[in-house]
């Protein structure tokens, strides 16, 4: 079915694929949507669950995802069907928010059947960095080399238990987030950079024939990611990977714009990287304070 759907992509849809990102990699927690032709799965979409910080208890998030119909099902009243069953889903009061990142069809969509609102575009942002080391201290810990448990252990201590207006994880789900099935390590290895109070979570990425580095999440114990610290951890990258350029696309409040180089040309914005979203427990939409490739079904 996602094969008829997403034509050109079969190398990249697997089954353990679906396992990993449905299971594994954001919680254990999925539902799915689907669309029936007699006994025959024509449509199909996911809700992830997620937990978002906040001053109470964490409030439980709907990540939607993978809104998909087999080619000669592609019309307009089978997507206001899938949106609808999505609908009663959300209904059901066991969210309290909802978000997604959209395709740029998919944004009208949203807004029009879930009444989504934009909620974050995120900063596209790249340069230049020497991997000449300064002053600090930090090591490289390439994700595939590592077991699950070592893994959760590095990322530990940059993780907090609720922190307000960012996706919550735990280091043993973010573990299964940086080893994904089907991962080819030789050519696109998934690293985290560790100092003192920062971690960098990279990988190295080629477009066009150009390599660089890519920052999927900063992570921090601190109200704010050292900026020092943060520059320091690029060009740790920058030396890991044997090269200069970067790219960052997210949203971090606590990592200074300044360290992320310059915002990069539109024409090369991958997607539109806009987060969408909604509230259903009766309080405002989320003022997200940090939305990074980490926290979304990115890679």
């Amino acid at each position: 079915m996602a094969d008829s759907a997403y034509e050109g992509r079969r190398g990249f849809l697997k089954p353990e694929r679906f396992e990993w990102a449905y299971q594994r990699a954001f919680s254990a927690e999925t539902f799915f949507i689907q669309l029936m032709d007699e006994d025959r799965i024509v449509g199909h979409s996911a809700i992830i669950s997620q937990q978002l910080g906040s001053d109470g208890a964490p409030r439980k998030v709907a990540q939607m995802a993978d809104l998909f119909l087999m080619k000669p099902y592609q019309n307009f009243r089978n997507v206001h069907a899938m949106y609808t069953k999505m609908q009663s889903v959300l209904d059901e009061g066991v969210y309290d928010v909802v978000l997604t990142m959209p395709n740029a069809r998919s944004i009208r969509l949203n807004q029009r059947f879930l009444g989504l609102s934009e909620l974050r575009r995120l900063r596209f942002r790249g340069g230049f960095v020497r991997p000449k080391l300064r002053a600090g201290t930090g090591r490289s810990y390439p994700a595939e080399d590592l077991s699950l448990r070592q893994l959760a252990d590095i990322l530990e201590p940059f993780l907090r238990e609720n922190p307000k207006d960012e996706i919550v994880w735990s280091p043993d789900v973010l573990a299964q987030r940086l080893q994904p099935p089907n991962h080819k390590p030789e050519s696109s290895p998934i690293t985290v950079h560790v100092g003192s109070n920062v971690a960098l979570i990279t990988s190295r990425n080629t477009y066009r024939g150009i390599v660089y580095t890519l920052v999927w999440g900063i992570l921090s114990d601190q109200d704010e990611a050292d900026p020092n610290e943060v520059q320091y951890l690029l060009r740790l990258a920058a030396r890991y990977y044997l090269n200069t350029i970067f790219v960052y696309a997210g949203w971090n409040d606590r990592a200074a714009l300044t360290t992320l180089g310059r915002p990069l040309p539109e024409k090369l914005r991958p997607s539109p990287l806009i987060v969408q979203g909604g509230a259903f427990d009766g309080l405002p939409a989320p003022d997200l304070k940090r939305y990074e490739l980490i926290d979304f079904d990115f890679a």
